[in-house]
């Protein structure tokens, strides 16, 4: 499974580049975007999308399994997911990409 993602990323970072030369460096006359650096640009992405879609999940969970909490006490474990799990987790992600470039 772990494979199969890092190909998937390798493969989404090459079909950026190629559309970004495609069409972004010869609308704008910008630099080309090397593969390395399409990962990268995925990577911003994907981090905002998968913030929304985790807190929109947050929000249903909400509603089915924890509606014992109030609302205090489910925006901390929320902010604590986030704060300790998801952002370090893309950072240090982000961090090792980022030596590559």
């Amino acid at each position: 499974m772990l494979l199969l993602g890092i190909g998937q990323t390798i493969f989404a970072g090459v079909v950026l580049s190629k559309l970004w030369l495609w069409y972004i460096v010869r609308t704008f006359d910008v630099k080309p975007l090397s593969v390395i650096g399409a990962i990268g640009v995925l990577f911003i992405v994907e981090f905002l999308l998968f913030t929304m879609t985790t807190r929109q999940s947050f929000e249903k969970l909400r509603a089915t399994k924890y509606s014992d909490l109030d609302d205090d006490e489910f925006t901390i474990v929320k902010k604590l997911f986030m704060i300790l799990g998801l952002y370090p987790l893309t950072l240090g992600l982000a961090y090792v990409w980022q030596l590559f470039m």
